[in-house]
């Protein structure tokens, strides 16, 4: 793979974060990182990307959290029953 080149699991991760930011209504989901880390994401605007890289935005103005799509484990999403 080249260098900067995303794999097909970044891809597939990058395609469903995007989607789930578009969702009407939307529906809160977790990003998971391959050490554990998760990250709660609440409101469509907490997450933005490229191809490569990944910015979290905390809702409670903590900081904001930068790291690769290469990163991300799973997606968990929070669907409501109902």
């Amino acid at each position: 793979m080249n260098r900067g080149s995303m794999d097909s699991r970044s891809t597939d991760f990058r395609d469903q974060i995007s989607r789930l930011k578009r969702r009407k209504p939307f529906v809160p989901y977790t990003i998971v990182r391959r050490h554990g880390q998760r990250h709660e994401i609440t409101r469509p605007f907490q997450v933005a990307f490229n191809d490569v890289t990944i910015v979290i935005m905390p809702e409670d103005d903590s900081g904001s959290e930068f790291f690769k799509l290469e990163e991300i484990a799973n997606v968990e999403i929070h669907e409501t029953v109902s």
